[in-house]
């Protein structure tokens, strides 16, 4: 059973020594981390906090609370300093996999916007400075979106776009979403209609070939034009009938 009370430990393994370290503080509740480094004097934790197990109501009426938050965890002591970064609803953080490890600089996480919507879903996505806690939101509207997972630029610039499952809650129809990770707030730069429900859950990683078989397998759409043409990113149109593929350039992960 959960109890508070004990607080919460962390240890801290030397990959050069096999040394342990103990840390510990107040108790909190984590599903899913997004990074960790050094940094002087010690490491930082970037992680969705939660204050207790679950996400609904609990046995008291009251929801679990969550936040997006920093630990620090220095090497002169077994504190575990926690800076709460962004205070809402949240969950499944993700950053850039090239800079697991080291220092990140945007995580990008599903959120919720106060709407009355499902436990466990989420109608936003946000990118978060976890240096200042400056926040950028995609409001999806009726939209339930899944983990927003990073996909590189071709170019091999530092850029890139967060890919979601989205499932319009109205409808139960599910797209394929792109947002571009410097302005997530602009909008899908591209969207691809499915033409049935999918689970909200990481996509696949993806290639040129995932997106023609995503292609193939769209033989209706889930209405209307869902792209905005984005200056050298995904440009892709939604017809009653049929995606058009992006041009080569577009997006090509490697």
């Amino acid at each position: 059973s959960w109890k508070p009370e004990l607080g919460c430990r962390i240890a801290v393994i030397s990959r050069k020594t096999g040394a342990v370290t103990w840390h510990q503080g107040d108790a909190f509740w984590t599903w899913h981390f997004a990074n960790a480094h050094d940094v002087d004097g010690g490491l930082v934790v970037d992680a969705v906090v939660w204050d207790r197990p679950g996400f609904g109501e609990h046995d008291d009426h009251t929801p679990s609370k969550g936040t997006f938050s920093r630990l620090t965890l220095p090497r002169t002591s077994d504190a575990i300093n926690h800076q709460i970064l962004v205070d809402r609803p949240m969950e499944f953080p993700r950053i850039d996999d090239r800079l697991i490890g080291q220092v990140h600089h945007q995580v990008a996480v599903g959120a919720r916007t106060g709407r009355e919507v499902p436990p466990g879903e989420f109608d936003a996505v946000l990118t978060i400075n976890p240096e200042s806690g400056s926040v950028t939101a995609f409001d999806a509207g009726t939209l339930s979106v899944g983990e927003p997972c990073f996909v590189p630029s071709s170019d091999g610039s530092t850029g890139g776009y967060y890919v979601t499952y989205a499932t319009d809650r109205t409808t139960m129809r599910s797209s394929f979403v792109v947002l571009a990770a410097d302005d997530v707030a602009a909008g899908p730069v591209a969207t691809i209609c499915r033409h049935n429900s999918e689970p909200i859950e990481p996509p696949a990683p993806v290639t040129i070939t995932t997106w023609s078989r995503m292609q193939r397998s769209n033989n209706a759409c889930c209405g209307g034009t869902a792209s905005r043409p984005r200056t050298s990113a995904i440009s892709t149109s939604c017809t009653s009938s049929t995606v058009t593929r992006p041009p080569a350039q577009s997006l090509n992960p490697g």
